[in-house]
C-alpha cells in the first residue's frame, strides 16, 4: 500500500520523453596523480563511496587482494582532499578482499562495511562507531564461514526495515561451485542464512548479484551474473504477491534469462528515461556485452529486448565492471565499462566510456578515462569534490601492483545544472536501499522525468548511495518524488537546482496535514546528532517550530539552528522530527523532516 505525503504544490503531470541531442561538450576528465590514494602500487578490487563520519561529504574505501594480503585503504574526504586513515581495523585485516559494500546493518545512522574474499578465507564485517572508526565483527555465520565469494550486496529483501545481506559465491570451476548465501537481519544486526530457496541452491559460478525492483511491484528482485558460459539468472521476489519472502527463477523475460557467457557484472538503470529499469551485463574474454531494454512501461509486463546494434553490445571487451552515471549532466544516464584481465595475451586494457544521446550510447575515445591503459576492477562515480559533476575512481590491479586512478570531471565548465539527493530511511531501512527517486524538470523545452534506485552496489565491486541528476539548462526541479520501501511516497516541488539535498522519510503524515507553502527549508546535517541548521527562507521573517510525528510542538526556535533539546532544555529522544516554518504573516507552511540520531 502506498502512503502519500502531501507536497507543497503538485506538478501538472510529467510526460516521459527522451532528450533531444545534446550540445557539443567542452568538458573532459583530468586524472589526479597526487595525494594519498596514488602513492603506491596495489592490487585493488573494489571502490566504494560513503559518508563514514557524518560530515556530509563522501569518503572512500578501496579493497585490496594482493598475494600474501595487502592492507585495505580508507580515505577521509575533507573539502575534496582524500587523506588516508591509518590504523583502523578495516585497513589491517590481512585478508585478500575482493568485493565490498557499505550498509547500515544496525540502523544506527552510519554506514557499516562488509568485504568478501574469493580465496576461501572468511569474509569480514565492520561496524561503524559513529565517528568513521570501525570495529570488526567476530561472531556470526557471515564472518566465520570460509567461501569463494566474489561480491556482496546489502538489501532489504523482506521489507522489514533492516538490511539483509547477499553473498555471491563461485569457485575454481563448475565442479567446485558454491551456493550463494542470503542472510536475513533480525533487526538487531544479527544475520541468519536462509535455506532451501532457489536463490541459494543454484550451485553455479556467481559473480555478482544486481538487486532492483525490475517489475515495480514493491520488492527487490535480483539478476545474478554467472561466469564460465553458464546462463545468467533472474530471480523474482514473491513477497508482494504472497506476503512471504521467496524467490522464483524467471524464465519468461526474453533472452535475458537464457543468455550466458563470461558474465562478471550487471547494472540496472533507466537509460532511456521511460521509468522502468534496463540492464547492462558485462562479459569477459572478448565476448560481446549484453544490453537489455525493459518493456514494462510499453507493455505493462517486465520483459526484456536485447539490443544488438549499439556499441556497448557489439564491442568485444574484457569487462569486469559496469556502472551508469550522468557524467555530462544532460539529463540521461551514461555508461562506463571497466575492462581488465585477459587469458591470453596478458596485456593492459582500456576502459569504455559512453555518452547517452537520446537513448543511444555513443563511445567516447578522447578522454583519459578511455585512453589510459591498465586493469580496472572496480569503478565508482561520486561528486568527490562537490562541484556539481560526477568524478570517477578506478581500482586497478594490473600485475598485482598498479596505481589507482581518480578522474576529476570538468562538466561544470559547460554550465549545466544538477541536483544531488541523499535519502535517509526512518520506517524503511536507514540506508534507504530500495528507495526510488524520480526527478522531473523541463530540459530544453521538454518535460523529462529521470529515475534512480538506491542500492548498496552498482555493478561488480563498486557502490555509492547518493543519487545524482543532470538537469542541463533547467534551473528548477518541478518535482522530486521518493517512493520508499515502506510504501510511503514523498514529494517535493519547485526545488532550486545546483544543490545537494538529504530527504528523510517521514514516520507518518500526521505532522504534515496543515497547508504547505511554496517555500521550503534545507536542513544540514540531516540526520544530525548534536545540532542541525536551517536555510532556504528569509529566517528573519519566519517562525520556526520543531514538532514530533504526532504534530505536537517540541520547541519554538529563536534562530536558524536547533540543538536537539525541547522547550525545557532536555535532549529529545532519537527519531524523526519536523521543522515547521511560517514566513511572516503567511498562513501557509514549509515542513521539512529531520532525523535526530542517538
Amino acid at each position: 500500500m502506498l502512503v502519500r505525503v502531501p507536497a507543497a504544490r503538485l506538478g501538472t503531470g510529467a510526460a516521459l520523453v527522451l532528450l533531444v541531442p545534446a550540445l557539443a561538450l567542452a568538458q573532459n576528465f583530468t586524472r589526479i596523480d597526487t595525494g594519498d590514494p596514488f602513492t603506491g602500487p596495489t592490487d585493488s578490487r573494489s571502490a566504494n563511496w560513503a559518508d563514514i563520519d557524518g560530515d556530509g561529504d563522501l569518503d572512500l574505501f578501496v579493497s585490496n587482494a594482493g598475494p600474501g594480503g595487502q592492507p585495505n585503504e580508507l580515505y577521509r574526504n575533507d573539502a575534496g582532499t582524500l587523506t588516508a586513515i591509518v590504523g583502523d581495523p578495516i585497513t589491517m585485516d590481512g585478508l585478500r578482499d575482493v568485493g565490498a559494500a557499505f550498509g547500515d546493518v544496525d540502523n544506527d545512522g552510519d554506514p557499516d562495511l562488509y568485504c568478501s574474499s574469493w580465496y576461501g578465507q572468511v569474509n569480514g564485517e565492520w561496524r561503524n562507531q559513529g565517528d568513521g572508526s570501525f570495529v570488526r565483527v567476530t561472531t556470526g555465520p557471515q564472518v566465520t564461514t570460509g567461501t569463494h565469494t566474489e561480491d556482496v550486496a546489502w538489501i532489504d529483501v523482506d521489507n522489514d526495515g533492516d538490511l539483509d545481506l547477499f553473498v555471491a559465491n563461485a569457485g575454481n570451476d563448475a565442479a567446485s561451485a558454491e551456493d550463494d548465501i542470503l542472510y536475513l537481519n533480525d533487526g538487531a544486526g544479527n544475520l541468519t542464512a536462509i535455506a532451501g530457496d532457489p536463490l541459494v541452491t543454484d550451485g553455479l559460478l556467481s559473480r555478482h548479484g544486481a538487486f532492483a525492483d525490475y517489475d515495480d511491484d514493491g520488492d527487490l528482485d535480483v539478476f545474478v551474473a554467472m561466469e564460465a558460459g553458464q546462463d545468467n539468472r533472474l530471480y523474482r521476489n514473491l513477497l508482494t504477491e504472497t506476503g512471504s519472502l521467496a524467490f522464483e527463477i524467471v524464465t519468461t523475460a526474453g533472452s535475458l534469462t537464457s543468455d550466458g557467457g563470461q558474465s562478471f557484472s550487471a547494472s540496472w538503470g533507466d537509460f532511456d528515461n521511460d521509468d522502468d529499469l534496463d540492464l547492462i551485463v558485462g562479459n569477459m574474454d572478448a565476448e560481446e556485452n549484453f544490453l537489455y531494454v525493459n518493456q514494462l512501461t510499453e507493455t505493462g509486463t517486465a520483459t526484456f529486448v536485447r539490443i544488438l546494434d549499439q556499441d556497448p553490445a557489439t564491442q568485444r571487451g574484457y569487462t569486469v565492471g559496469t556502472t551508469w552515471a550522468d557524467w555530462d549532466n544532460d539529463g540521461d544516464l551514461d555508461l562506463l565499462l571497466a575492462n581488465a584481465f585477459a587469458m591470453s595475451p596478458n596485456r593492459p586494457r582500456k576502459n569504455f566510456l559512453y555518452r547517452n544521446d537520446g537513448g543511444v550510447l555513443l563511445r567516447m575515445n578522447d578522454s583519459p578515462v578511455a585512453t589510459d591503459e591498465g586493469w580496472t576492477f572496480g569503478a565508482s562515480w561520486a561528486d568527490w569534490d562537490e562541484d556539481g559533476d560526477l568524478d570517477l575512481f578506478t581500482a586497478r590491479c594490473y600485475a598485482n601492483s598498479e596505481v589507482n586512478a581518480l578522474y576529476r570531471n570538468e562538466a561544470q565548465l559547460d554550465g549545466r545544472h544538477w541536483l544531488g539527493v541523499r535519502c535517509a530511511g526512518a520506517v524503511s531501512n536507514r540506508s534507504a536501499v530500495g528507495a526510488v527517486v524520480r526527478v522531473t524538470a523541463t530540459i530544453r523545452g521538454q518535460v523529462v522525468s529521470q529515475r534512480r534506485d538506491v542500492a548498496s552496489s552498482d555493478g561488480y565491486s563498486s557502490g555509492n548511495f547518493d543519487q545524482h541528476f543532470g538537469l542541463d539548462d533547467a534551473t528548477t526541479v518541478g518535482e522530486i518524488e521518493v517512493t520508499w520501501p515502506s510504501g510511503i511516497v514523498q514529494t517535493l516541488t519547485n526545488v532550486p537546482a545546483d544543490q545537494r539535498l538529504t530527504i528523510t522519510e517521514p514516520l507518518s503524515t500526521g505532522a504534515l496535514e496543515p497547508g504547505l507553502g511554496e517555500s521550503w527549508l534545507r536542513a544540514t546535517p540531516n540526520p544530525f546528532r548534536d545540532s542541525v541548521r536551517f536555510a532556504g527562507l528569509d529566517l528573519g521573517e519566519s517562525e520556526l517550530h520543531i514538532v514530533d510525528v504526532a504534530g505536537r510542538n517540541v520547541r519554538s526556535l529563536a534562530g536558524p539552528e536547533w540543538d536537539g533539546r525541547d522547550a525545557d532544555g532536555r535532549e529529545v529522544a532519537p527519531g524523526v522530527y519536523f521543522v515547521r516554518a511560517r514566513a511572516g504573516t503567511d498562513e501557509t507552511f514549509s515542513v521539512t523532516p529531520i532525523v535526530r540520531l542517538r
